[in-house]
């Protein structure tokens, strides 16, 4: 009876415009993010290897390995992510490159040794132009697979009923779990077969393009980003069943299920990193400089109680022999 339920509502949903509307969308975004991501990506990928190129040609030029341990190796890059193209995360937050600096001492001969400085990566410093949105995996799962989850399952409880279907359904016997079960499979086909194709229609562009190589290590991730992605669509599937049983007409439960949307993917984000972002104040750039020349003061004073202790240790030792 499930499977006789689950291929009703298959060739309902197949039939119907929101499935061509459903699989037109997400063929479009997962092709706009290929074609992007490899329109992008060698430009990434050509200037790190000039960066690493000149450094390497500067290290080159020092022909001493103790120059090396003194003043640094110089200009230390981050290659870019391969999965990009799935979401930018907090790379946009981190500098790209790290330099192995010299650092300086006013105290005669004293030298110390190279340091790590790591630069700011505030992706905001330099741009004036309004944020917009990136078409990635994580908007397309996180916004568009959910919302048409939401648009498979408002009516498929409320539907029936207004209809008069769901009655004549149940008193044929049919337990209600297995109404709600045959549902749930039959949007989660109707809804996973689409993105599937559109997820291996975005891929295999990548994978064969000859600038994108993707490791082991990356298919694998996808994997699990695509296992994450359907839990994901069977959380929204549920709350749709849900809503839709409780409710008597369809429009009520659209309004529900977008309300509902609404608040936990698009406003609840936001609104709890700037309320989580309250508690806890950046450190501004004044401060951070503040800090940074006490630090270094205080690494003085104990450099040269070091360079002292050193010295009278050795006019002590001096001394003995002199003795002797």
């Amino acid at each position: 009876m499930i499977w006789h339920i689950t291929k009703r509502e298959l060739y309902d949903n197949l039939i119907s415009l929101r499935f061509a509307l459903a699989t037109f969308l997400l063929f479009g975004l997962m092709l706009t993010n290929a074609v992007v991501h490899l329109r992008e990506h060698p430009e990434r990928m050509q200037k790190y290897h000039d960066d690493v190129t000149a450094a390497q040609n500067e290290l080159r030029t020092r022909t001493h390995l103790y120059d090396i341990a003194v003043h640094g190796p110089g200009s230390l890059y981050k290659k870019p992510s391969l999965l990009q193209f799935c979401a930018e995360g907090g790379d946009i937050f981190l500098t790209d490159r790290v330099y192995g600096g010299y650092l300086h001492w006013a105290d005669g001969n004293l030298r110390g040794f190279w340091s790590t400085i790591y630069h700011y990566g505030n992706p905001d410093s330099k741009n004036i132009r309004p944020d917009t949105i990136k078409v990635d995996w994580g908007f397309v799962i996180g916004y568009v697979l959910s919302l048409i989850a939401i648009l498979f399952t408002f009516d498929a409880i409320s539907g029936d009923r207004e209809h008069g279907t769901l009655r004549l359904t149940l008193a044929n016997s049919v337990p209600r779990h297995t109404v709600l079960i045959g549902k749930f499979l039959g949007a989660l086909v109707s809804i996973s077969v689409p993105f599937t194709l559109a997820v291996l229609a975005n891929l295999l562009i990548i994978s064969t393009s000859s600038d994108v190589q993707l490791s082991t290590d990356a298919w694998s991730r996808l994997a699990v980003i695509f296992c994450i992605a359907i839990l994901y669509l069977c959380l929204f599937l549920a709350l749709g069943l849900l809503v839709s049983s409780l409710v008597q007409r369809n429009a009520a439960s659209l309004v529900i299920l977008l309300l509902t949307w609404v608040v936990f993917v698009v406003f609840m984000p936001s609104t709890l990193a700037s309320v989580t972002s309250g508690f806890s104040k950046p450190m501004g750039y004044y401060e951070y400089r503040q800090r940074l020349f006490k630090l270094h003061n205080q690494l003085k004073v104990n450099m040269r109680r070091a360079c002292k202790t050193w010295m009278h240790f050795q006019l002590k030792k001096w001394s003995y022999q002199v003795n002797l």
